[in-house]
């Protein structure tokens, strides 16, 4: 499953290095310069060059919810803010549970809302508080605390809930990515290493070269089957799109992308980007060449205030330009091989999980992207602005004003 990760990149004091890792002193410049964009802005470190790799590690999937039509509420939870606090969620799925991760409480008590949630009742099990989501293998999950301090990658395992080994991470992103049998991780200092899932040794470590990479915001964009894309500022003030074999480390440039990127999303081996002026180019993930390409609302290319997302919708693309001020919102849903595309009401469509949703304030409606007939159906008058936050194969979760609802198939 594709997914966009924004990391911001800091060095933390209360993170202490593990095996095989190397200190970088990255320097931060605000002055540009230019760069000999031929070299590499990395340098690959390979600990293990002669050495096989033991288990590739393959994402587990839950297959995702199977039945069809109306969903009924299986059970309803509340919770209590913290002070002025919105409220933060997380989740993932695990063969048997679903992990959450919050700012928020259970209600009456000051236990977080957090740990493993038993799909079947709500409840969270006993001793499970502070466990991270993440990605899993079906053994492993490799999670890490986002939202919390100080932000550590931890391994724990799924049958005893032991911690494996923990990592230094990025301060605002997701850390882990599992791509073509591999498991990435995302440092603390800017560094890519791929890691033995039972051990969280590095194999191979990309070190940012400070003559090149600014030390600022990484955007760890997203992954096919086969590479891993990442989006880094340059000292010369660009940014520029990288594709990152996870078997090796080896780096190339998606120069045909150019500096110009709002967003991107990958598609059955092609890169969907959303340049700033409002077109969309599609790219083939093996030679890097445009295939290609569709200018959108030209009469908003001259707005520089207006913001851009490009997401994966099932098998489409989806594009939603707006404005802060809610002067603007568009939406528009892509057929990713001829750019056809339909515009649709930004105010009600969201996307939730790479699933396409409508939503009111008495029902939310998951919607096929391809004949947007309905698939499922909640009833939500009795919840205060509900809200979808998470799908799997358990149902839909359903964050309201003060609850945490599951809805199932009957």
């Amino acid at each position: 499953m594709g997914f966009v990760l924004i990391l911001c990149c800091f060095s933390l004091s209360s993170c202490t290095s593990t095996k095989n890792e190397t200190e970088i002193q990255g320097k931060t410049e605000n002055v540009k310069r230019s760069i000999n964009l031929n070299e590499s802005p990395w340098k690959l470190i390979n600990y293990n060059k002669n050495s096989e790799i033991q288990k590739n590690v393959v994402q587990w999937s839950d297959g995702g919810l199977k039945s069809e039509g109306v969903l009924v509420e299986k059970w309803s939870k509340e919770f209590s803010r913290s002070g002025e606090d919105s409220g933060s969620w997380t989740f993932s799925t695990a063969p048997n549970n679903i992990v959450v991760s919050s700012s928020c409480y259970i209600q009456n008590t000051n236990k977080p809302f957090e740990g493993l949630l038993d799909p079947k009742t709500g409840g969270i099990i006993e001793d499970t508080e502070g466990l991270h989501t993440g990605p899993t293998d079906g053994e492993y999950v490799f999670g890490d605390s986002y939202g919390h301090n100080p932000v550590v990658s931890i391994c724990w395992r799924l049958k005893d809930r032991k911690e494996m080994w923990d990592k230094c991470c990025n301060y605002t992103g997701k850390a882990f990515v599992i791509c073509n049998g591999a498991l990435l991780h995302c440092g603390a200092r800017g560094d890519i290493s791929r890691l033995d899932a039972s051990t969280g040794n590095s194999l191979w470590t990309l070190e940012p070269n400070s003559d090149f990479l600014s030390m600022g915001l990484w955007h760890l964009s997203g992954s096919s089957d086969r590479y891993v894309f990442i989006q880094v500022k340059l000292v010369d003030g660009t940014w520029r799109l990288y594709r990152i074999d996870p078997k090796d480390g080896q780096t190339k440039e998606v120069v045909s992308a150019s500096s110009n990127i709002a967003d991107i999303a990958i598609i059955a081996g092609r890169i969907y980007c959303l340049t700033n002026d409002n077109k969309i180019i599609s790219i083939d993930e093996n030679n890097l060449l445009e295939i290609n390409s569709k200018q959108i609302a030209p009469e908003l290319v001259s707005n520089d205030k207006l913001s851009k997302t490009l997401e994966k919708v099932d098998k489409k693309i989806a594009v939603r330009i707006w404005s802060w001020d809610d002067k603007l919102n568009s939406f528009y849903l892509f057929d990713p091989g001829n750019f056809d595309y339909a515009e649709l009401d930004a105010s009600k469509y969201r996307i939730v999980n790479e699933r396409l949703f409508y939503v009111t304030d008495e029902s939310i409606k998951l919607v096929d992207p391809e004949s947007l007939k309905i698939k499922y159906y909640v009833d939500c008058k009795n919840l205060a602005y509900p809200f979808p936050i998470y799908i799997d194969k358990n149902g839909i979760l359903v964050l309201s004003k003060d609850k945490l609802t599951l809805f199932g198939p009957k």
